[in-house]
């Protein structure tokens, strides 16, 4: 265990971050970092039943798993909760829990209006305007992870950084306008934020739809 006192062994890791970056909320993995501490869950049932609640605790190691597990997931969301999974709202309301919501960008195409999903509509966009999404969603990734998920993951001070990479936010994918340029900042100013990893990270390719974007 890394103690206040203990030597700054570069082959220690015990400070776990996990960062998710894709179109649709992480909640099966804050569902897990949640557990690590004992948990009262709402069941999901439909809304017309009764609510229901289960205990849950599922920790990995031991009792400091819950200090030194962070996670953080970048994804879309609306206030409706209508983008599936639905949740993801900024205010996680955990220690070591941070998600970061962006807009769905939503422009009208030749009459239609053009959500996420809509290839019919995506197709009509033109040029012009897809250059304004993507200079829409860089803007907004660097602003909020700037200043929601950065400084908290420069607190937790981590040894390792998993990346939950997903890529169906690539402007060659249905739902966003993101570019290998945004992927490769969120990954660099991640690794930044945690000086004590040295660089050590794992890749762990999770979306994506386009063969082009991958």
């Amino acid at each position: 265990r890394r103690g206040p006192d203990a030597p700054d062994d570069a082959t220690l890791v015990r400070r776990v971050a996990i960062i998710d970056f894709d179109v649709h909320h992480g909640n099966g993995t804050e569902a897990i970092v949640r557990r690590l501490r004992p948990v009262r869950e709402r069941k999901p049932l439909p809304e017309s039943w009764p609510e229901e609640y289960v205990e849950a605790h599922a920790p990995w190691l031991d009792e400091s798993d819950p200090d030194e597990v962070f996670f953080g997931s970048v994804h879309l969301w609306d206030d409706a909760g209508s983008f599936y999974p639905g949740g993801g709202a900024a205010d996680a309301g955990h220690a070591t829990v941070v998600n970061v919501p962006l807009n769905p960008l939503i422009v009208g195409a030749q009459g239609r209006e053009c959500r996420p999903g809509d290839a019919r509509a995506r197709a009509n966009l033109s040029q012009t305007q897809r250059q304004q999404l993507r200079t829409r969603a860089a803007a907004e990734l660097r602003a909020k992870v700037s200043a929601d998920l950065l400084p908290r993951l420069r607190a937790f001070d981590a040894d390792l950084i998993f990346f939950s990479a997903g890529f169906d936010g690539h402007e060659s994918d249905l739902y966003h306008f993101f570019t290998e340029d945004d992927y490769a900042w969120i990954t660099a100013a991640c690794l930044d934020a945690a000086p004590r990893a040295r660089g050590r990270c794992v890749s762990i390719l999770e979306g994506g739809y386009a063969v082009a974007a991958a």
